[in-house]
């Protein structure tokens, strides 16, 4: 005989979704509007308090809305406003209530603020290599329309990677070339890409790069006969 049960466990109070992300956005612009929910059985019976964010580029405000069956709620509209600083941005809402065990909740916001450079990509990746062989991969540096900028200095954080700068248009347009040496013999790769240019907001951009080695195989073993592991007769 076999007994299955099942259930569904209910929160008192929470809040979906947990995260919000808002992807990439421009500086200078304001994000549209994400929502977050209050759920949970407690839900209509939980007062909230007030919305904080310690981050004065963020809002959340509770606002009134109407559930898909009709009832009515209120939920916490979120926003990055004009001003956050270029980068990527990882920040908590704190939503403080009445209730008696969750007197605050949290919620996760995060995203990227892209400046006047195109960095293409962020991450650069030798993928999987063999030790000895010639590698390169190549960074672009593009300007937004009607901005134009300049390259001061490019320079690796391990000297197994060399970086050189290739001017495709002067203001508006370059090459990093990023060359592994052949005298690499290291498992993985590791290490940083450092641009400096003259733009105030991207003044250091810094581009991580990732690669491993393929493993080669013993030589004169076949597959399978590796030490601790008995023949077949």
């Amino acid at each position: 005989m076999r007994l299955k049960i099942t259930t569904d466990v209910q929160a008192k109070l929470a809040l979906v979704p947990r995260r919000v992300y808002f992807g990439k956005l421009r500086k200078g612009v304001r994000s549209p509007d994400r929502y977050v929910e209050i759920a949970g059985t407690d839900r209509d019976t939980t007062k909230i308090l007030f919305v904080e964010s310690r981050n004065k580029f963020i809002r959340a405000e509770v606002v009134p809305f109407t559930r898909k069956d009709g009832s009515r709620g209120k939920r916490i509209r979120v926003a990055v406003l004009p001003g956050m600083k270029v980068g990527r941005f990882n920040e908590w809402v704190a939503v403080h209530t009445d209730h008696k065990e969750k007197k605050k909740i949290t919620f996760h916001v995060y995203g990227e603020i892209t400046g006047d450079i195109m960095v293409l990509p962020q991450y650069l990746s030798f993928g999987m290599f063999r030790k000895g062989g010639k590698y390169e991969r190549k960074i672009r540096l593009k300007a937004a329309p009607g901005i134009s900028f300049r390259v001061l200095d490019v320079k690796s954080t391990t000297p197994d990677l060399i970086p050189n700068l290739l001017t495709i248009r002067e203001g508006t347009d370059y090459w990093v070339e990023v060359c592994m040496k052949e005298s690499f013999d290291k498992d993985t790769l590791n290490g940083k890409i450092i641009i400096t240019t003259d733009d105030k907001d991207q003044q250091y951009i810094e581009v991580t790069v990732t690669g491993r080695a393929f493993k080669e195989r013993m030589k004169g073993r076949r597959p399978g006969n590796a030490r601790g592991m008995k023949k077949r007769r």
